[in-house]
């Protein structure tokens, strides 16, 4: 059994540092059933290999020449890691707003990168899909990552159209193929912009005229969705009890959004 941890840092943990002091992403491995050490299998890739670390940098992706923001990560039980965060440079390809949402895939094993994902960013099978759409022109930021039956799920909030018309923050739901990172074609319906992969819950599907947050979210064994968080302002027909309200939505197996 292994743990594996990711996070951001000023500085050189596995490799060079591609901007200090700018924010380089890491993943570390641990062994969890001997000392907890870590394991000097993993990390090739940063130019300091085999040391437990990777460090994402100039070594291993095509530019961070800005910060890199890890946010949530998750494994798919067949030797692969995938990690979700924010960059604010052209990562994994041409580089669209503030904060664009990255995820890279790597193996649990060495550290390295798959060189099979990635497409649909303009830089395609480097490891990384950079989701840089044209409309993607501030912040977007990844709070859920979820791996489920060979797609991955990404749920945060946008501060612009990035799957639709913006109101002001918007949570959101991305599909991705877990494969070759290339979002889905038939979901994301309902937000103004039908089958581009992304549902953003806009005043068009959810009445959300102010803040909106997606912190948490699921897919049970038969396929349906649940994501929440809170809300500042109103939701479907409900109108703000207070500063902040917490909601969940539904969205039935089969739907392809709200």
């Amino acid at each position: 059994m292994d743990i594996f941890l990711a996070g951001s840092l000023r500085g050189s943990y596995g490799g060079a540092n591609s901007n200090s002091p700018q924010w380089d992403v890491f993943v570390a491995k641990f062994n969890a059933l001997a000392d907890g050490a870590l394991d000097t299998s993993f990390g090739d890739g940063d130019g300091v290999a085999n040391d437990g670390v990777v460090q994402l940098n100039a070594g291993n992706l095509s530019d961070t020449d800005s910060s890199e923001l890890a946010r949530s990560l998750t494994l798919d039980g067949v030797g692969n890691i995938f990690l979700a965060g924010s960059t604010y440079s052209a990562l994994g390809g041409a580089h669209a707003g503030a904060g664009d949402i990255f995820v890279v895939k790597m193996d649990t094993t060495d550290g390295v990168l798959d060189a099979s994902f990635g497409d649909g960013d303009g830089t395609d099978n480097d490891g990384v899909v950079q989701v840089n759409i044209a409309s993607a022109s501030s912040q977007d930021t990844p709070s859920v990552l979820v791996f489920n039956g060979g797609i991955l799920h990404i749920a945060g909030y946008t501060e612009g159209p990035l799957g639709g018309a913006s109101t002001s923050r918007d949570g959101y739901v991305l599909k991705m193929d877990a494969t070759s990172g290339l979002l889905s074609t038939v979901f994301g319906d309902g937000d103004g912009a039908d089958n581009d992969g992304i549902l953003q819950v806009n005043t068009l599907n959810a009445g959300t005229d102010s803040v909106n947050y997606i912190n948490a979210f699921t897919i049970d064994i038969h396929g349906n969705m649940y994501f929440g968080g809170s809300i500042h302002g109103t939701l479907s027909d409900d109108k703000t009890a207070g500063e902040y309200d917490a909601y969940t939505v539904v969205v039935p197996v089969g739907r392809d959004g709200l």
